[in-house]
């Protein structure tokens, strides 16, 4: 959260902390047995901020903003190590636990988007490294609820909102002679969960996280949206000529009044 200016900060807010992983979900019914995940590691890279404010970049855990208080604003990204994804039981298996650290700053100090690389260690594969981007909303401190902006949850002002562009990546690793490829799809409360969301609301002066989920899949190929462009037979092209040269002398004739 940012403070508007040099302003105060207003509010009482009360702490609150929530565990947050990367899963994986759903089977990939093409990829047989189970594929076993050595380690997940993580660092965050090319923060949308102001350099001078910004700690721990190329790290686990990336620190932002002119601290109001004790603290300064951050993500912290801790990976698991020993975990097997079966793809025949549809297993979710943790990844790792992500921290949103929502501290006051000061107004144009803050943070707007910042990269998380994921690099995935699976048995019988190269490692392989995936970025995705995770963009916050920092809100302005208030002393009122009805100030704070519509996704406020907490009954402290005003929350901040994490989301994250889900996109087809461009990176892929082989298993078995199988290409696949890494997709997040949304934050949940629990490791185990099948309904993730897309956006994770925090509250101010607290550490707060959710379950990452995603999902091994296969890549997706973007077919050329283009039809081929046939050419016609020389043939083809003189039955046409003699065609429109027919209709051409066909044409109807007009009696001028």
């Amino acid at each position: 959260m940012n403070i508007s200016g040099k302003s105060t900060l207003s509010g009482s807010l009360v702490a609150s902390a929530t565990t947050l992983s990367l899963v994986l979900g759903n089977a990939i019914p093409a990829v047989a047995a189970s594929l076993t995940l050595n380690s997940v590691t993580g660092r965050w890279t090319n923060p949308n901020v102001n350099q001078v404010y910004t700690n721990g970049v190329d790290t686990n855990e990336i620190r932002w903003g002119w601290a109001a208080e004790s603290q300064q604003s951050g993500f912290r990204f801790d990976g698991a190590t020993n975990t097997s994804v079966s793809f025949e039981k549809e297993t979710n298996v943790l990844l790792g636990k992500f921290t949103h650290f929502n501290f006051p700053t000061y107004s144009g100090t803050g943070i707007d988007a910042v990269d998380l690389d994921i690099t995935l260690d699976i048995e019988g594969s190269t490692k392989s490294l995936f970025k995705y981007t995770f963009g916050l909303e920092e809100t302005i401190n208030t002393f009122f609820l009805d100030e704070c902006p519509a996704f406020q949850v907490s009954n402290t002002p005003c929350d901040d909102r994490i989301t994250f562009a889900s996109k087809s990546q461009d990176t892929t690793f082989s298993v078995g002679g199988k290409e696949l490829t890494l997709q997040l799809l949304g934050f949940s409360s629990t490791p185990d969960a099948f309904n993730p969301i897309s956006s994770l609301i925090t509250e101010e002066r607290a550490a707060t996280g959710a379950y990452l989920v995603g999902r091994i899949k296969p890549p997706v190929i973007l077919a050329d949206k283009k039809p081929p462009v046939s050419t016609p037979e020389p043939g083809a092209l003189i039955g046409f000529s003699v065609l429109g040269l027919y209709l051409f002398n066909r044409r109807p004739k007009f009696q001028r009044s």
